[in-house]
């Protein structure tokens, strides 16, 4: 189950004005949780960035505690694509099998 507080931005935390800044920080909080299977995930999180591991990357980006220097949104759904993108690129499964209803092979 995932714990409400740990996903609160810490500008919200301190009363200051929810923004589109602080649901990135939210969501980057879940991204971790769903990742690491924990939100104390800042040791694993370090040591996947020093691989250059992309979905790391975004992570801390989306959970760097100052809003003024969190991602925007924008760049959220692009690096989002762009892991799409490459994993589609890194499957086996041939694209006409991923775009068939499910159920169908």
């Amino acid at each position: 189950m995932l714990k409400s507080a740990e996903m609160i931005a810490p500008e919200v935390r301190l009363n200051k004005p929810a923004t589109l800044k602080a649901d990135i920080y939210s969501l980057g909080m879940v991204y971790g949780w769903m990742r690491y299977q924990t939100f104390d995930f800042r040791f694993r999180l370090a040591k996947d960035l020093n691989m250059r591991d992309q979905t790391a990357e975004l992570i801390n980006k989306m959970t760097t505690m100052d809003p003024n220097t969190r991602i925007d949104i924008e760049a959220v759904a692009m690096s989002f694509a762009q892991q799409i993108t490459n994993l589609n690129k890194s499957s086996r499964t041939p694209t006409s099998v991923l775009s068939k209803p499910f159920g169908e092979v």
